[in-house]
């Protein structure tokens, strides 16, 4: 089934990040996830997940820190910026979601930092 939805940060579209859903455990099937593009994302039907209810967790770190101007580009990646989505979004998610054969499978998210 295709899935998409919005998601806001705090009243404001959710400039990038990903959204991972995965199957309860006892009811099996497979995991999916998409990018979150300007507050929006879509997994096409054929990428998309059968019929169930899944664990929804949203992920969107801040901007690592850019190497300084003068040092060469070399190996040294710079480490990835802090998360900006609470744990009860991701790490400690208790978010579920029914997708279901009939549709529409549309599920937004409101998250709140504040």
């Amino acid at each position: 089934m295709a899935i998409s939805g919005k998601i806001t940060l705090d009243g404001t579209a959710l400039d990038t990040g990903s959204i991972q859903f995965s199957p309860l455990q006892e009811q099996g099937g497979f995991s999916s996830g998409t990018v979150i593009t300007n507050g929006s994302y879509e997994i096409a039907a054929h990428q998309g997940l059968p019929p169930g209810e899944y664990l929804v967790r949203i992920f969107s770190a801040e901007k690592g820190a850019a190497p300084p101007p003068d040092e060469p580009p070399g190996p040294d990646v710079p480490p990835p910026g802090k998360e900006r989505i609470p744990p009860e979004y991701n790490a400690r998610s208790n978010i579920k979601i029914q997708v279901t054969e009939d549709g529409p499978n549309t599920f937004d998210f409101n998250i709140q930092t504040k």
